[in-house]
């Protein structure tokens, strides 16, 4: 019988697949590494030939997501039939979308205690946003919407201070000042960008809403009562 050999990519997606899979359906502390080789069907020197652990899988898994959503939100930047600020709220709201078809997945790296994991996972989403925001916001500029000299720099300071003050352990603090935190990253975003206060009002309301879905659903144990 012929050994049927497959491209490496194709057979790290397929071990992704697996991983994806049996994280949603079982949770990524109930998967072993056994399960993923076992659906998958290869053996032990293959997965560890692309793999050193599950939690390498894991972080795979989260960096093959943020590129998948790097690419639909690329559209909205350069859609030409909407206005910059528009273009920016849709960009927030279909990443928040996005992020919640794969929340079971994504909340497994945050409820991590391996911080260097979770660095790198935020570096990463940090490093996707950046670009595809400055395109919106360079366009506001030249109709004089915002006023900000270096956007890139802008928007970097501004996702680094925001994904640390609202990461997981600030929900200790309890719901409330969570969303407090959330509606103020829009008001600093207006502030940072040189936009008229009230710029970004039609967005507040649905990403609380939105947030408050997923944190319900997914962060019930971290949330102070």
């Amino acid at each position: 019988m012929t050994r049927i050999v497959k491209d490496p990519t194709e057979r790290k997606n397929e071990i992704l697949d697996a991983a994806e899979e049996l994280f949603m359906a079982k949770g990524y502390d109930a998967t072993s590494v056994k399960d993923i080789i076992s659906k998958v069907g290869v053996a032990h020197g293959l997965f560890y030939y692309y793999f050193s652990s599950k939690e390498d899988v894991l972080n795979a898994v989260v960096e093959r997501y943020w590129d998948a959503i790097s690419k639909e939100l690329m559209t909205i930047a350069h859609d030409k039939d909407i206005g910059p600020v528009e273009k920016i709220e849709k960009i927030f709201l279909q990443g928040v979308l996005m992020k919640e078809k794969k929340m079971n997945i994504l909340s497994n790296v945050v409820k991590s205690e391996n911080p260097l994991l979770i660095n790198k996972v935020i570096k990463y989403g940090i490093d996707m946003f950046v670009p595809i925001l400055a395109i919106p916001v360079k366009e506001g500029v030249e109709l004089g919407i915002f006023e900000v000299e270096y956007p890139e720099y802008v928007l970097e300071m501004h996702f680094i201070g925001t994904s640390y003050s609202l990461d997981i352990e600030s929900l200790k603090e309890g719901i409330e000042p969570y969303r407090t935190k959330l509606l103020l990253m829009f008001d600093m975003l207006e502030r940072m960008l040189g936009a008229k206060k009230g710029t970004f009002y039609n967005i507040k309301d649905i990403i609380i809403k939105m947030t408050d879905d997923i944190l319900d659903k997914y962060y019930k144990d971290f949330i102070k009562k």
